[in-house]
């Protein structure tokens, strides 16, 4: 999302409103997550701008659990700074007063992005042993194996019971 900022005079501001795509890193299941940007740039002085607004994202997913297909709303606040020549780490640079606010909306999104993604909190997930989607019903397969190097521990738990 690039911004042409040739015309913001110092101390003055302008609103920006925008709705898109932005990418995230290959890391992630879903890479596409549609965003919508809504706030204000102003100019500060010293070849500085100021970005401060809300965001809403909307990511396409699969529930971490059963890998059914789930869309996850996210809403973030945004207050960055661009600086022309930053050595600030908490900086973005920009060149040729074309700011570009995807690498900060990224990063925006991956601090709100949640740890654990789930369809509903009854999700029962995948049988380990066949794989069964266990919402659908029990796959008949049997669960109770227990590691044998976690049997001395069994016995120490039964035994208090």
């Amino acid at each position: 999302m690039l911004i042409d900022v040739k015309n913001i005079t110092k101390g003055s501001s302008e609103s920006v409103v925008w709705e898109g795509n932005v990418t995230l890193p290959q890391d992630y299941d879903n890479n596409e997550v549609s965003v919508k940007i809504n706030g204000n740039i102003t100019n500060t002085g010293e070849d500085r701008f100021s970005f401060n607004g809300m965001g809403e994202a909307e990511i396409k997913t699969k529930c971490d659990l059963c890998l059914k297909p789930v869309s996850v709303k996210c809403t973030f606040d945004m207050a960055e700074i661009f600086a022309k020549d930053s050595d600030d780490e908490g900086e973005w640079e920009y060149s040729d007063k074309i700011l570009d606010l995807e690498p900060a909306i990224i990063a925006n999104i991956l601090l709100v992005y949640p740890m654990r993604v789930v369809c509903s909190e009854e999700c029962k997930g995948l049988c380990h042993i066949c794989g069964h989607d266990l919402n659908e019903g029990e796959c008949g397969c049997d669960r109770t194996y227990i590691d044998p190097r976690f049997e001395k521990l069994r016995n120490v738990l039964d035994k208090e019971v």
